[in-house]
């Protein structure tokens, strides 16, 4: 049993355990230490998992439990039974309010989806009870569901179904641990809540998820009402809001200047401040609007050593609870996130690392793979001028020379593609992620990833791809994406030892795309399989792998809102499968949308122009004070430039065309793909997009349609 309880009256939850203020006294030290080390040890965490398991409670607790599955309400109660509550079981929202509302609970379990209301609104119920119960929410989606981040931001904690009665029990005991260190000492709990907190940072979760959670606590734990976390970009330019909570106050800030505003002073100076009353009074603020839903508010700089990260605010709606001595947990607070940051930065560089370790163990097959084009278009090239120069002297035309010269010139046109293939794959595959995402054409990332790939093991392993004809479009990073892949089908070739066969599948079905790569391997021993997606873990030899590839990968999944799967039966083999959204077909306007297409080349102009005719209205330019006089007055659909020109680069010309009045997206057309300052706009939202050079003319069809689609009718 869990959580033990004598006597049956009274309310208050008073803890009495001799037990207990040791435990207290082991906590504080942790707590202490962990602060220090920002990452608390593994040993620490399992000892403070069995002080939860030996709390003991000197009164009845009750419970109320919804869901409308009967036989898990049958199951919950029994567990919550032995754990010392007296249950009350609905299976209806409406049910759920009438109990709240009758009754006084200490402990709240509901499912997400119910019958009207649902557990959102009966969480927002709770904030008018006068003793809330502690909420725990059980829910079968997936943890990096954005709906979820509410609940988060409420200090809700939630559960993942299917879940067993162990995993119930555990949770439970953690709830009401910390609900009795609330109501007994508050000392204690800013010590529980700096405890979370500093576990978090060695959570295995994505940023945003992270920072809802640190958020949601530290409200709860200095006592406000709503609150924001904002981030500095790489230049420094602006403060975005990357989490909050509350509908006013802090937790509503739009993006502001990196100087402005009270964060920006308090990101400017690095120096925490606190706002009581009426802003204008503060002199520095003296032209700010006050915020009539906020009496107070708090705010701290996110430092990692001299680099300004962003800045925490907290406001509350009345006065005297946000006190200056509210200000050093914040700070505390603040340089928790700064670890999360820093740690996932961290984890970007590693993820780039992990990435370029990959090609530099594909280095020598893709110089083979280069090499034998190379070969045969040389030679071809050389065989033909040979002919053109022989039959030129005896005065022949050229059309005599039979079918020879065609083909040869279709096998030199084949092997150009096919090198010009192998480049941009390769380049893309090393390249920095550019946090932006865009329709990606899975199919052929996966014929991306089997070019790089095979050539490595083609000499050993039998690479079967099948892949549906059927639109595979996701949303995504795509040199992300092709990273997974790309570690998929290396784990699988390896695998697989000096001989076997790997299958490489592309599918979709319920809006769903499916990636599988399956090896017939000798399988995954079940000890192994259970560490399979822990950063660091690895059982090749040293040198040969960073133990990062699947930890990352399943990140990268999660992060596009997907997974990353596993099944295994030893001396059979093994089946990785990655599952991606799909991406919503794109729909031209009837009206033929117009084009503005800017490139400073003659002849990439014209072939730009070749491609898009028939379907668009095109308006070329070779330089960008062309462009914008060719453009005035006229409805654009999409701007499509190239970066770097003489005079005025692409960027330019879009900031000029934009005081033109011009609001028609705008995409890059260049292969400086990587230059913080194509990120920086990319992230602004300046242009909507970069294609690549080399280009294909599908490719590049494609991606036109689908901008011009997503831009408002009005302005075709």
């Amino acid at each position: 049993m869990l959580v033990r309880s004598e006597g049956c009256g009274g309310r208050g939850c008073k803890v009495h355990s001799p037990k207990l203020e040791a435990a207290r006294g082991d906590v504080a030290k942790k707590v202490r230490r962990t602060r220090k080390t920002v990452q608390p040890p593994k040993e620490a965490i399992l000892r403070y998992g069995v002080i939860l398991a030996g709390m003991e409670y000197s009164t009845r607790l009750r419970a109320l439990v919804v869901d409308d599955d009967s036989s898990f309400c049958r199951v919950a109660v029994h567990v919550l039974g032995e754990a010392g509550f007296d249950c009350v079981a609905v299976q209806s929202g409406a049910d759920a309010l009438a109990q709240l509302s009758a009754a006084t609970f200490d402990l709240l379990l509901c499912d997400l989806v119910l019958p009207p209301p649902d557990g959102r609104a009966i969480v927002e119920h709770l904030r008018t009870l006068a003793e809330p119960p502690e909420a725990v929410i059980l829910t079968g989606v997936s943890p990096s569901e954005p709906s979820l981040a509410p609940l988060r931001a409420a200090g809700c904690t939630i559960l993942f179904k299917p879940l067993d009665s162990a995993e119930l029990s555990r949770s439970i005991a953690s709830v009401m641990h910390a609900r009795a260190l609330q109501r007994g000492d508050a000392t204690r709990t800013l010590l529980e809540s700096l405890y979370k907190l500093t576990t978090l940072t060695t959570a295995d979760a994505t940023l945003n998820i992270l920072l809802d959670q640190i958020l949601g606590i530290s409200v709860t734990m200095v006592g406000g009402d709503a609150g924001c976390i904002m981030l500095s970009t790489g230049t420094q330019r602006t403060l975005a809001p990357v989490a909050s909570t509350g509908t006013e106050g802090p937790g509503a800030q739009p993006p502001t200047a990196f100087w402005a505003g009270v964060c920006g002073w308090v990101a400017q100076t690095r120096r925490p401040l606190r706002i009581a009353g009426d802003v204008r009074a503060y002199s520095q603020f003296a032209a700010l609007e006050p915020d009539p839903a906020s009496a107070e508010s708090i705010h701290a700089p996110i430092v990692n050593r001299t680099e300004v990260l962003g800045v925490i605010s907290l406001s509350s709606r009345q006065p005297g609870r946000l006190g200056p001595e509210s200000l050093a947990p914040l700070c505390a607070i603040a340089d928790i996130v700064s670890s999360v940051l820093v740690r996932d930065r961290a984890e970007r560089l590693r993820e780039h690392q992990d990435r370029l370790a990959l090609l530099g163990q594909l280095s020598a097959s893709v110089v083979h793979e280069l090499t034998n084009p190379l070969t045969y278009v040389k030679a071809n090239l050389g065989t033909l001028q040979e002919m053109l120069a022989s039959h030129a002297t005896r005065e022949t035309k050229v059309r005599d020379l039979g079918g020879d010269v065609h083909d040869l010139l279709r096998d030199v046109i084949e092997g150009v593609n096919r090198m010009a293939a192998i480049v941009a794959n390769t380049r893309a595959a090393a390249r920095k992620p550019a946090g932006t995402a865009k329709e990606v054409d899975l199919a052929a990332l996966l014929r991306r990833a089997e070019t790089l790939v095979y050539p490595q093991f083609k000499h050993r392993v039998k690479l079967h791809v099948d892949v549906t004809s059927e639109p595979l479009t996701v949303i995504a990073d795509e040199g992300r994406i092709l990273q997974v892949v790309m570690n998929l089908l290396v784990n699988a070739g390896q695998a697989v030892g000096a001989k076997g066969t790997v299958t490489l599948r592309g599918r979709a079905a319920d809006n769903w795309a499916t990636v599988e790569v399956e090896d017939d391997g000798p399988g995954i021993p079940k000890e192994v399989a259970a560490q399979l997606f822990q950063p660091f873990f690895t059982t090749k030899p040293e040198g040969e792998g960073t133990g990062l590839g699947l930890s990352i990968s399943r990140q990268i999944a999660q992060e596009h809102e997907g997974d990353l799967t596993f099944t295994t039966e030893p001396g059979k083999g093994t089946c990785f499968k990655l599952t991606l959204p799909l991406a919503a077909k794109a729909q031209l306007p009837q009206q033929r949308p117009t084009v503005l297409v800017v490139e400073d080349e003659t002849a990439l102009l014209n072939a730009v122009k070749r491609v898009l005719n028939g379907t668009f209205t095109v308006l070329a330019a070779s330089s960008g004070p062309e462009a914008l006089e060719i453009a005035a007055g006229k409805q654009l659909a999409l701007i499509l430039t190239d970066y770097s020109m003489p005079g005025q680069d692409g960027l330019s010309l879009v900031r000029a065309m934009r005081q033109q009045g011009h609001t028609a997206p705008a995409a890059l057309l260049t292969a400086v793909v990587n230059s913080d300052e194509v990120v920086e706009a990319l992230r602004k939202g300046e242009i909507a997009e970069v294609i690549g050079k080399p280009w294909s003319p599908r490719s590049l069809l494609g991606d036109v349609v689908r901008l011009c689609s997503a831009a408002p009718t009005a302005g075709i």
